[in-house]
């Protein structure tokens, strides 16, 4: 026998779907840093420091309505001398990323997600040295978190 819902069911069915609406995306998801990605070892991981190989990924995952930025900075490479090209990119291997111009009196470059809900990579090759990474997640305008990696191959 079919029985069709009363007017307080039709009324919590209708709120509920109302409320599920307006939240907007997962609240509780997050934006995560796999162990490696299409290029190497993912330099975003944060709980690995040391980088044995000259081409690593820089990997992001990004669940809907998460963003994210990554500020790189060179703080030392072999034989104690910033050089202007302490690490490059192939345009090819961009995947999601806006990457700003590289800041030469900074020693750094910016690299901020596009698009919500997909993942960001890119290939960069990286002169041996120590860099600082700098993670703003969801717009802060304070670095969410900060490590520095050390690359030697």
């Amino acid at each position: 026998m079919k029985r069709s819902l009363n007017w307080k069911e039709t009324y919590s069915f209708i709120a509920l779907l109302l409320l599920i609406i307006r939240c907007g995306p997962d609240p509780i998801a997050t934006i995560s840093y796999p162990p490696t990605g299409a290029y190497g070892d993912n330099l975003l991981l944060p709980s690995k420091t040391t980088y044995t190989n000259k081409d690593n990924s820089l990997q992001v995952v990004l669940p809907p309505g998460k963003s994210v930025k990554i500020v790189l900075t060179a703080l030392t490479s072999v034989g104690g001398l910033l050089q202007s090209g302490i690490w490059t990119y192939s345009s090819a291997t961009v995947s999601n990323w806006n990457i700003a111009n590289f800041n030469a009196a900074a020693v750094s470059q910016t690299f901020s997600s596009l698009k919500d809900g997909q993942p960001c990579d890119v290939k960069l090759s990286m002169d041996r040295g120590t860099y600082q990474i700098e993670y703003f997640e969801n717009g802060a305008t304070g670095a969410s978190s900060t490590k520095t990696v050390t690359v030697n191959y």
